[in-house]
């Protein structure tokens, strides 16, 4: 799937919604090196690795990725953060899961915010 043909948030209050609006944001964070060292962590093909280094889109089409295979859920991102923590990512790790309390309803983004201040 292309990034571009992914779904732009809702304003909707569902689930669904506030997952994609994840997604978007989650992909925005991901640069390439880190998308090419969770990949080569979660042992991803090196034919998918190649369709990121050439990626325009690279944080939105690892999302798509990690999603397909079960690496983040709109329930679970825990397969992520175990990655980003076991490669020593802790800031990535960080600002994954600031994303995801939003997402859940945990914290507002204002609040995700200023602990990255």
């Amino acid at each position: 799937m292309d990034p571009s043909e992914m779904d732009p948030p809702s304003s909707s209050t569902n689930g669904t919604s506030d997952f994609g609006h994840f997604k978007v944001k989650l992909g925005h964070e991901m640069t390439l090196r880190v998308c090419v060292d969770i990949a080569t962590f979660f042992g991803y093909s090196p034919a998918d690795i190649d369709e990121l280094e050439r990626s325009d889109r690279v944080g939105q089409l690892f999302v798509i990725m990690m999603e397909s295979r079960g690496h983040i859920s709109d329930s679970n991102i825990e397969p992520l953060t175990d990655a980003l923590t076991k490669l020593r990512l802790d800031g990535s790790r960080t600002k994954v899961e600031e994303l995801f309390d939003i997402h859940l309803g945990k914290t507002t983004p204002q609040e995700g915010n200023a602990s990255s201040n």
